[in-house]
């Protein structure tokens, strides 16, 4: 009952705060409306320059901006529901990885873990373990680099560190004189000039360094 009515109070006092602002607008639009080139509004229009039409516009305007507005009560149940559902992730056995549950860092991203489609991450080891390969290369709309290594057949190149690229139609297309095989020439050169890498000798070994 008393989180209903902290609720309803909290609306009300939201209904109130926007229609204040649009009462203001609308007067203030009313005594400005053809110094306001900037906003696009024909000042001759009839519709759009109606006291109700304004009012009314504004008013959901107001809304929109103003809805977050929630009770302290509710901001504490949102983070007790969080912290239950982070027990809940570190727990479960189907995000394990080898011997390491699921690891919950912000309680903040919870409600938002089912909206990921993509990930994009840098070279910080957060999800790279400080340990990058090169596998997989997309050019051109064409995506080289798939096949596995049991999969792609002998390979007589030299075996590069951080290096795990299988792929026999990359190769045989670089060889060839197509357009595709100009724009992977391009590619390997604007991936071998455009880069942070520093190059150190130690003895026989070579040692990049980002």
């Amino acid at each position: 009952q008393s989180r209903s009515s902290a609720a309803s109070d909290v609306y009300k006092r939201q209904v109130i705060i926007c229609m204040t602002c649009a009462m203001l607008y609308t007067l203030w639009y009313e005594l400005n409306r053809y110094h306001v080139n900037y906003l696009e509004i024909d000042p001759e229009e009839e519709e759009e320059n109606t006291i109700w039409f304004n009012f009314a516009v504004r008013y959901g305007n107001w809304m929109l901006l103003f809805t977050n507005f929630v009770p302290i009560s509710l901001l504490v149940t949102l983070e007790m529901v969080r912290f239950l559902q982070a027990i809940v992730i570190s727990q479960d056995e189907k995000m394990i990885t080898g011997n390491h549950p699921a690891s919950v860092q912000s309680s903040n991203l919870n409600e938002e873990i089912g909206q990921i489609h993509h990930i994009f991450s840098d070279k910080t080891g957060t999800l790279t373990k400080n340990y990058m390969e090169f596998k997989k290369i997309f050019i051109g709309n064409v995506s080289y680099g798939e096949q596995k290594s049991e999969d792609a057949g002998p390979q007589d190149r030299k075996k590069i560190d951080h290096v795990d690229f299988n792929d026999p139609v990359f190769f045989e297309t670089l060889e060839k004189d197509e357009p595709q095989s100009t724009l992977i020439k391009r590619t390997l050169l604007f991936a071998a000039l455009c880069h942070t890498i520093i190059v150190e000798g130690e003895g026989d070994k070579t040692k990049y360094n980002a």
